[in-house]
């Protein structure tokens, strides 16, 4: 019998960055299918790792896009809230404005206006009323009706009138105070009278 040849075959199977060697024996006793079969088997190991390295590179390539992409939101959303702020800012200077411009409109109108009185006098436009001299209806009714309020509590008068009035008021209530005693006074003479001529009677 003729001895068998064998011949050794190594295989290189990559594992990320590293390779590694695998033997594949090969005899000329096996039947070609079956050699075939392991050679299939070996590169097929070996797509199966250029498939999760590819995998792999897309799932890097994905997250990088993801990165970018969220990187581009986050600048959308700041150019979005930069635009926000100017907006108000320019609403808010715009609204400003605008009130400056009513109130100017507001100070020129009331610049243009005023009023003459009966006598052809003209009031001046940036003073009040009263300032120009004016009493208002309400204002004289007020005065007037202070002043009957106080009148009772008053007296109008002045010097001798003043002095005269005071003395007959004295007057007046002395006598007021004075007329009761009187008539007690009267009384106890006329018991008097009467206890005399009772004396006088019995005398007699």
């Amino acid at each position: 019998m003729e001895g068998k040849e064998e011949s050794e075959l190594r295989v290189l199977v990559v594992r990320g960055r590293h390779t590694e060697e695998r033997p594949l024996q090969l005899s000329p006793d096996k039947p070609v299918g079956q050699l075939a079969a392991a050679i299939a088997a070996a590169t097929g190991l070996l797509k199966q790792q250029q498939q999760q390295q590819q995998q792999q590179q897309q799932q890097q390539q994905q997250q990088q896009q993801q990165q970018r992409q969220q990187q581009q939101q986050q600048q959308q959303q700041r150019q979005q809230q930069q635009q926000q702020q100017q907006q108000q800012q320019e609403e808010q200077e715009q609204q400003q404005q605008q009130q400056q411009q009513q109130q100017q409109q507001q100070q020129q109108q009331q610049h243009l206006f005023t009023f003459v009185d009966s006598a052809g006098r003209v009031f001046d436009p940036q003073k009040t009323l009263s300032e120009n001299g004016v009493i208002l209806l309400s204002q004289q009714q007020q005065q007037q009706q202070q002043q009957q309020q106080q009148q009772p509590f008053e007296l109008p008068l002045k010097g001798h009138n003043l002095f005269f009035v005071s003395a007959t008021f004295v007057a007046d209530t002395l006598l007021l105070l004075l007329l009761p005693l009187l008539l007690l006074l009267l009384l106890l003479l006329l018991l008097l009278l009467l206890l005399l001529l009772f004396l006088l009677l019995l005398q007699l």
